[in-house]
Order: C-alpha cells, then structure tokens, then sequence
C-alpha cells in the first residue's frame, strides 16, 4: 500500500537485483501519465506495459510471449490465440507476482492469471 507499481519495479530491479533476463515484467497500470510511465518502464527494462482495463486476449497474448522468452505488445494480441496456444504456458510452472492497491483487482487479476496459466504460483 505504500509503493505504486513502478516504485515495486525499481525495488525489484535495484534492490532485488532482478534482471530483466531473470525476471520479465509486465506492468499493468491507468493512463494516467503514459510519458512518465513510457519513460520509467524504458528505464526499468519492463518488458511489456498494458493500461487498464485489460482484455483477456491480449493479457493471455502478451503473458504467452514473456514466457516464451519474447518482448510482448497487446496490440499484436489476436483474440483466437486463447485456445491456440494455452498448452504451451501449461507445460510449465510459473510464479507470478500481482501488485495492486486495491484488493478487488489483485482478486480479479488472480482469478484471469489462474485462468491462462495453469500450472501458476501467485505471489502477493
């Protein structure tokens, strides 16, 4: 509650020491100031940046390319991907980490995460 999303990444990128080889981020946020966020995601190698709300489609679209080690973008998302390709993020575990300050939507998050990548351990 007292970090918002881009102070979690820096913690996680100059704290933790996390990479972004080790550790591809993809950071959902409200429109709110796109040049800053542009900026800071550019400066923490965020891997892929998406402004709420999502859809589905292009959350499973862009989650299938980070795990397939890609740079991701919505825009490149189809909505006949879904049932494609989700054998291939359930081949794998994966951890996820789901930062929000409010609780509904790290609920919500949690359930869609769930939904396309079966075999997940989500972290709060």
């Amino acid at each position: 509650p007292y970090m918002d999303g881009l102070s979690v990444i820096h913690h996680i990128r100059q704290n933790l020491k996390k990479g972004p080889k080790e550790l591809p981020i993809l950071f959902l946020h409200s429109s709110s100031d796109e040049d800053f966020i542009h900026q800071e995601c550019q400066r923490y190698e965020v891997h892929a940046k998406m402004v709420k709300p999502v859809k589905m489609y292009q959350l499973f679209g862009v989650l299938n390319q980070l795990m397939k080690g890609r740079q991701a973008s919505p825009e490149t998302a189809s909505p006949n991907v879904v049932g494609k390709e989700a054998d291939v993020l359930g081949e794998k575990s994966y951890k996820v980490l789901v930062v929000d300050d409010n609780k509904i939507n790290i609920m919500l998050a949690n359930k869609i995460v769930s939904s396309i990548i079966p075999n997940v351990k989500l972290l709060q």
